[in-house]
């Protein structure tokens, strides 16, 4: 039975420095899921270097002429992930191994914490095909603080061929 954790271990904001957005602190260039948290909805990612990623989405709000002001709510979280025990870097799919990480934390958003997503694809079905039950928890890393989880359960589990839906 898989044991998979989501590991929040880092939160970033973004600062204006002469018109050129920046992750504060600077992503690192590692295979993680990310959760941009800005006004109660969630987007939920997934890159296989997550530094490059981040480079597209800070080019885009440079385009796009977002103020300070407009930045300064928005959250984004460096999510790693652990399949019994071992780091398990999704890849640009989404997929740990043979897990849809991605898609697991979009529906545990969703169907678990009630938090609306804005995410066009993987929100509406996840299953179990993994031939055994999967448990999941949700854990904050050292330092960490994701204030869309307090008071949260974060703790679940998902028997074979079941399936998480909207």
């Amino acid at each position: 039975m898989p044991n998979i954790t989501f590991t929040y271990e880092s939160e970033h904001t973004f600062q204006l420095n002469l018109s050129i957005p920046k992750a504060v602190p600077a992503f690192n260039a590692s295979g993680r899921l990310y959760v941009i948290f800005n006004q109660g909805t969630a987007y939920i990612g997934t890159s296989s270097n997550i530094k490059a990623r981040f480079k597209e989405r800070l080019r885009a709000i440079r385009e796009l002429g977002f103020s300070q002001n407009e930045l300064d709510d928005i959250r984004a979280y460096a999510v790693q992930i652990q399949i019994d025990g071992v780091n398990t870097p999704p890849n640009d799919a989404g997929y740990s191994g043979t897990i849809d990480v991605e898609g697991l934390l979009i529906l545990t958003y969703i169907t678990q914490l009630g938090y609306s997503v804005r995410n066009i694809e993987k929100w509406q079905l996840f299953v179990n095909s993994t031939g055994a039950r999967i448990n999941w928890n949700l854990v904050l890393g050292h330092g960490i603080n994701v204030p869309h989880l307090h008071g949260k359960h974060t703790i679940f589990y998902l028997n074979n061929n079941y399936q998480l839906n909207v």
